[in-house]
């Protein structure tokens, strides 16, 4: 009972809205690579928020979109994942070196697309939503996603308005 319970509250902090196929565009990005757990994937982009913020306004480069995170690694039974946490720029020839920052072009693609509604920590559910309409629909993916945040949760407010859009490319 006291997990039923639970798991329903859970529920009640999130929305995932499956929107189908689409297109995530390409875009030139400042990142850091991180690894860590999904739970800690929120951590590790508020832990380098500022790094990545401060160095890139400072240097003058131009932002070209929201923040966003790459996973490039995600072991499910292990409860790992390897991710860039990213945001867009305008390529130019006086990027900033810094030893955790790097730059390159992510390459657009075709993909399945979900909004989620809810705190960042637990955008994950939009991974596993996309996998089972994958599943159900006969579609091949790749369990790379890709979550693109429109909020700043460090300016509060009600998390269930936060929004994030999460792809999960196609094969």
């Amino acid at each position: 009972m006291d997990f039923n319970k639970k798991l329903k509250q859970h529920i009640k902090n999130f929305r995932v809205t499956i929107k189908g196929e689409s297109e995530l565009k390409p875009t030139y990005c400042a990142y850091v690579p991180i690894k860590s757990t999904q739970v800690g994937k929120a951590s590790g982009m508020m832990k380098n928020y500022s790094l990545l913020s401060t160095i890139l306004v400072k240097n003058k480069v131009e932002l070209n979109g929201k923040p966003f995170v790459e996973i490039t690694h995600w072991d499910m039974e292990k409860d790992s994942i390897h991710y860039n946490f990213c945001y867009p720029i305008i390529k130019n020839d006086s990027l900033p070196e810094h030893q955790l920052i790097k730059y390159k072009q992510l390459e657009g693609k075709k993909a399945l697309k979900a909004v989620y509604n809810g705190n960042y920590i637990t955008s994950d559910r939009a991974w596993y939503a996309l996998i089972d309409h994958a599943k159900n629909n006969n579609i091949e993916i790749e369990k790379k996603p890709v979550e693109i945040f429109y909020n700043n949760p460090n300016m509060g407010g009600d998390a269930l308005q936060w929004k994030a859009e999460i792809y999960l490319p196609v094969k």
